[in-house]
């Protein structure tokens, strides 16, 4: 999908997400792509969920994989260490 087309959808997907942001109230956000970042800030700040701790990592592909697997094992040790 080209560029301008890829960052309109992404823009449309900001009210969906902040409706199930506000239904599931997350205890963090873990966004899985740095570049929906900025949409995943505005849908949070639409839901009044700016507060709650988030966490971007690389969308899995193209070279990523370690990388992203790396940061979510971080992640997660980080999660349960702090409920356990």
């Amino acid at each position: 999908m080209p560029g301008p087309r890829r960052r309109l959808a992404r823009e449309a997907g900001i009210s969906d997400l902040r409706a199930t942001t506000r239904e599931t109230f997350p205890a963090i956000i873990i966004v899985v792509m740095k570049a929906i970042e900025e949409c995943v800030l505005v849908a949070a700040a639409e839901a009044r969920l700016s507060h709650v701790p988030r966490r971007v990592l690389p969308f899995p592909a193209q070279g990523h994989q370690r990388e992203y697997v790396a940061q979510l094992t971080m992640v997660l040790r980080g999660i349960f260490k702090e409920s356990g």
